[in-house]
């Protein structure tokens, strides 16, 4: 059903809200439109699109057309409502008001709350320290000051510290985000989520998650709900406005954070307690997240989508260092690893002892990827000789760019369980590509 869009109008400067009702600038540029709860009833149009008016006097004479109607969403029947017009006239001159378009009412943004514990969900236990993922969603969200604006529903799926949180929880937590984005019934999701693991978790969802119909934001927090200053709430709400904002899909995963938004594939804890706490080292954020509006900055490039699989293989990270002995890798690579990233030094190199135990991990099946353990860099065969990429390379090893040991582990794992590791397919699935 079609309405005409109800306001109040005013040709003083500024922007004013009354009861309710919305108003003009001077300009007549603006225009937005909240029910008598608050509630964002309709989305912001230009008055150029909806209204047109005119006036036959000198300076600001205020005039105004009052409008009321009853709250209702998109699925109720449309309430009746009135319109009564007053004109104010000063020393003889009227102003002049003309109604001329029609527009279609728009209804509330569909946000879901998917809470998985953590800081963000924490509570004081008995001696002064924190519980993680003891508090409900549904407590997290009546704190955020949103008073209405969005239609946003709660589910708490786990309610756990991110140490505990694996492969089960992540396949969990996808298959229940794509439900909700096949169902249509959304128009974001919003995952809570401890911080220790949160770029993990994150990245599972990247890796398997279409975004280009329902935006997915994944937020937390560094202090406790309770604590002084926390940014808890203040997080949770920015991450709700962001999962509403069209601009936000189609981007992978975001994650937001102190005003500040990531792409899941790049971004990584840097402080154990600073509310800063993520950074994408080297790329910065996409973007940030100011007064309502997101202002984005950069689009990411993203890796192909694989499948979302029951269970994941087992792949180990094995971290090079100065004077890290080969028993160690040899212990690691012997106990049974479906496949094992190497965080290599630099360009992607390794103690030369390793080599040959590599080597025998190849022949044997096991998968070996080789990334840097730099914050900011892809692996390349700069050098050639003995511990180098190229010397791994040429033992089966295969050299990936841009992901983190912890990311480039999880997508390995996801291509082991859909059964296709040749060196083709495996370099083809770590082939960066910009968003269409």
């Amino acid at each position: 059903m079609n309405l005409l869009k109800p306001a109040v109008l005013s040709l003083q400067s500024g922007f004013e809200f009354f009861d309710g009702l919305a108003s003009f600038n001077s300009s007549g540029t603006g225009y937005s439109a909240i029910d008598a709860h608050g509630s964002g009833l309709f989305e912001p149009v230009r008055a150029d699109r909806g209204f047109g008016f005119h006036w036959d006097t000198q300076g600001c004479v205020p005039f105004i057309i009052l409008a009321n109607w009853y709250k209702t969403t998109f699925y109720q029947p449309i309430a009746p409502f009135w319109l009564h017009f007053h004109k104010f006239s000063t020393a003889g001159r009227r102003v002049h008001i003309s109604v001329y378009r029609e527009h279609k009412m728009t209804r509330l943004k569909r946000i879901m709350l998917l809470s998985t514990g953590g800081t963000i969900a924490s509570v004081p236990g008995t001696e002064g320290r924190a519980i993680a993922g003891a508090l409900p969603g549904e407590e997290l969200l009546a704190r955020t000051g949103l008073n209405g604006r969005m239609e946003v529903k709660v589910e708490s799926l786990f309610q756990k510290g991110s140490n505990a949180i694996g492969p089960s929880e992540w396949s969990q937590l996808a298959m229940r985000c794509e439900q909700l984005v096949t169902s249509e019934e959304v128009d974001g999701i919003v995952v809570t989520h401890g911080t220790d693991t949160l770029e993990d978790t994150a990245y599972y969802l990247q890796s398997v998650l279409d975004t280009s119909r329902v935006a997915i934001v994944v937020t937390g927090s560094q202090r406790t709900p309770h604590a002084p200053g926390s940014d808890a709430y203040v997080n949770l709400r920015h991450a709700i406005e962001l999962a509403a904002c069209d601009r936000a899909r189609n981007l992978g995963v975001l994650v937001m954070f102190n005003q500040s938004v990531f792409s899941a594939s790049f971004v990584r804890k840097t402080s154990s307690f600073q509310l800063h706490g993520f950074d994408a080292p080297g790329l910065g954020p996409l973007g940030t997240f100011d007064e309502g509006t997101f202002h984005l900055l950069q689009r990411p490039s993203l890796l192909p989508a694989l499948a979302n699989p029951p269970t994941l293989p087992r792949v180990d990270i094995l971290p090079a260092y100065g004077g890290a002995d080969a028993a160690m890798a040899q212990a690691i690579l012997e106990s049974g690893p479906a496949g094992v990233v190497i965080d290599g030094l630099g360009r992607g190199q390794v103690p030369p002892d390793w080599v040959p135990l590599l080597r025998k991990a190849v022949d044997a099946g096991i998968v070996v990827v080789v990334c840097s353990s730099t914050l900011h860099g892809a692996t390349y065969q700069s050098y050639e000789y003995p511990g180098t990429l190229h010397d791994l390379e040429n033992n089966g090893a295969i050299g990936v760019s841009h992901l983190s040991a912890r990311k480039a582990r999880i997508r390995l794992a996801l291509l082991i369980a859909a059964g296709d590791t040749t060196v083709s397919s495996i370099r083809a699935a770590f082939g960066w590509r910009l968003p269409h």
